[in-house]
């Protein structure tokens, strides 16, 4: 795996176009710290979260050219009710726009690792 990096924050798709997918690896899922007394979790805030999840993934396949590159470790904020369940270990399709993950779903179990590019082809992100 390569030891680039790329940081991505979470914001909700809103019938937007995708500008690239991805099926990544998750690696770990931490809950988000609120910082002191939970300052970070005040709804008041622009960047807060409902239930803020802190994600390290893994690029398995790309659907195109954007700012995720196969083989690249990533890291995404996202709320826990977004993850729709999904575990360590569990191999899940991102969309993101711009620099945010903007819709996360589980990838059926039937589909391979070697197959992740032709099915990431014709999964669009809901």
């Amino acid at each position: 795996m390569s030891s680039k990096s790329s940081k991505f924050g979470w914001e909700w798709r809103a019938d937007r176009d995708l500008d690239q997918r991805a099926a990544v690896r998750l690696v770990s899922i931490k809950a988000e710290s609120g910082g002191l007394l939970g300052i970070g979790r005040s709804p008041s805030l622009s960047g807060s979260l409902p239930d803020a999840q802190k994600v390290d993934a893994e690029v398995l396949a790309i659907s195109a050219q954007g700012p995720m590159s196969r083989d690249e470790q990533i890291v995404f904020r996202i709320p826990k009710l977004e993850l729709h369940g999904a575990t360590i270990g569990n191999v899940v399709e991102i969309g993101v726009i711009g620099s945010n993950v903007v819709c996360l779903r589980q990838i059926p179990g039937d589909v391979q690792d070697a197959s992740l590019d032709t099915w990431l082809a014709g999964a669009p992100c809901p």
